[in-house]
């Protein structure tokens, strides 16, 4: 807001402190911390097939070790990779303005960096996702009313698979269901919406109402990991999709969660955690 004057600016300033920790999949409450090179915010991250990570982190994108050791395969601060998924021998990364415009498209690239190629031409593409060697790349698109949609890794016309208001979602470890938060009709419960890609049919799963985002399905694909906030503390909680059965993963007592993810073999869990720091900022001009 600036004053009538023209000489005083008064600004919200948002930054999110976070930190990684990696733990045994079967043992979440054991975590280690992942000590990153650089202080800057890691807006997305994934697991590689080989145990690694890959992460972007302002105009970079890394690969990171669990022991901490990095490498850099690309860089364009111009347009900003701001989401990154692991899909096979490819990684996939959301970029800013890339295709020439305002619009946020996703291109693929070797684990290198190299050969890079783009696979979407929408407004707002946002979220991709992988299941494995799929020669998919599933992603909803904001600018169709949130519908999820899948492109061959090699690109072309992309079709939609979800035609519903989605948006953010989770893919199941072999491609067949996209899993979703959904408010009920009738009650106006928080439940669990389960889609699946080739049948076209939808089921609904009651759930924790203090669920929240971020949340994945389990290594095996049998039940689904989803976030609870309780009194300001983020955890993570396992429910079974066969039945209401849950319970608690981890015991974190401050914190939120942004984002986590399970190891391509099911060992290792690794979490995001911080929380946003706000502050209000003055500036004034002192030259006149």
């Amino acid at each position: 807001s600036i004053s009538a004057d023209g000489r005083t600016i008064v600004a919200n300033q948002h930054n999110w402190r976070s930190q990684f920790d990696i733990a045994p999949a079967d043992a979440p409450d054991q975590m280690k911390s992942l000590t990153l090179s650089s202080s800057l915010n890691v807006w997305g991250w994934d697991w590689l097939s080989d145990g690694r990570l890959v992460m972007s982190e302002g105009g970079d994108v890394r690969l990171v070790d669990t022991a901490g050791t990095e490498s850099l395969i690309f860089s364009d601060h111009a347009h900003i990779s701001d989401q990154v998924a692991a899909c096979g021998k490819y990684i996939v990364l959301r970029q800013i303005g890339r295709s020439g415009g305002a619009e946020t498209n996703l291109w693929r690239m070797n684990l290198d960096g190299t050969d890079q190629k783009q696979l979407t031409s929408g407004r707002t593409d946002r979220n991709p996702e992988c299941a494995g060697d799929f020669p998919w790349v599933y992603y909803g698109d904001f600018a169709d009313n949130s519908h999820v949609k899948r492109v061959s890794m090699e690109g072309g016309t992309p079709e939609t698979v979800v035609n519903a208001a989605v948006g953010v979602f989770a893919l199941s470890p072999d491609g067949s269901k996209v899993l979703s938060f959904n408010v009920r009709e009738f009650d106006h419960k928080l439940v669990l919406r389960a889609d699946s890609v080739d049948r076209q049919t939808t089921e609904y799963f009651d759930i924790d109402q203090r669920a929240i985002y971020p949340m994945h399905f389990s290594p095996d694909g049998k039940s689904v990991v989803y976030t609870v906030r309780d009194r300001g503390v983020d955890n993570l909680w396992e429910q079974d999709l066969r039945s209401t059965n849950r319970h608690q993963l981890t015991h974190f007592d401050k914190e939120h969660i942004q984002r986590f993810a399970f190891s391509p073999d099911g060992t290792k869990l690794a979490i995001q955690r911080g929380h946003l720091e706000q502050d209000a900022v003055l500036i004034r001009d002192t030259a006149r």
